[in-house]
């Protein structure tokens, strides 16, 4: 389990072969739990649009977009100031056994992200 104060588990068995269409929003109290997990003074608001899709057997492929109002501090006037974050989402999941099986067929000197 993730020591994150937000996350949104899904089975890959539970995933449709036309995938998952997803949108979260979470509230306040979630806004200001990942905010002091952040370190930064306040999330005003957290959006998140994602695409779940099958990948292999046994994995999952995770498309979209995280938007964020952000309240940071300025490191030159220590002023407050907001800012707005959108953050491309493309990430791919995969078991464990996968990995293990990848890492031992993957040439010495290769990288693997």
């Amino acid at each position: 389990m993730s020591d994150l104060p937000y996350s949104h588990l899904i089975s890959v068995d539970a995933i449709p072969a036309q995938g998952l269409d997803l949108s979260f929003a979470p509230g306040p109290e979630i806004c200001d739990a990942l905010a002091r997990h952040l370190n930064v003074p306040k999330i005003e608001a957290l959006t998140a649009r994602l695409h779940v899709a099958p990948e292999r057997s046994d994995g999952a492929h995770v498309t979209g977009e995280i938007r964020a109002r952000i309240s940071q501090v300025s490191v030159v006037s220590l002023e407050p100031f907001d800012t707005d974050v959108v953050e491309p989402v493309d990430v791919r999941f995969a078991s464990a056994e996968t990995i293990a099986r990848i890492i031992a067929n993957a040439p010495e000197d290769s990288e693997i992200d």
